[in-house]
């Protein structure tokens, strides 16, 4: 395995940042990613916690229920700004990945 992921809806909690860093004591080779967030001190906890890519994004999608249902999330396009204006020397792969899993934003080379 090269990439393992943990995503769930809301990634800034004690138990996935717990998860996080036993997972990456454990496997340190495996390139872990982790999400999702919508803040930036969200993304430092995980980037610290050992997570090598953090999935920025909660509940963005015209379909997603988890505004609704958990009370939690901000538009895509100003989630990104937040963590990057904040945090943009840890953002490494994190606005790329978040991109191309919701499949809501195209990246134009």
């Amino acid at each position: 395995m090269d990439v393992l992921v943990i995503d769930t809806a809301h990634g800034h909690s004690k138990g996935v940042i717990d998860q996080v860093k036993h997972i990456k004591k454990t496997y340190p080779e495996i390139t872990l990613v982790a999400g999702n967030v919508a803040t930036a001190e969200a993304t430092k906890d995980l980037f610290e916690a050992g997570a090598d890519i953090v999935k920025v994004g909660i509940g963005p999608g015209s379909i997603c229920t988890t505004r609704v249902v958990a009370g939690v999330g901000v538009p895509k396009l100003q989630q990104f700004m937040i963590v990057q204006l904040k945090h943009a020397n840890m953002v490494k792969l994190s606005l790329l990945m978040a991109v191309l899993n919701s499949q809501e934003i195209s990246l134009k080379h």
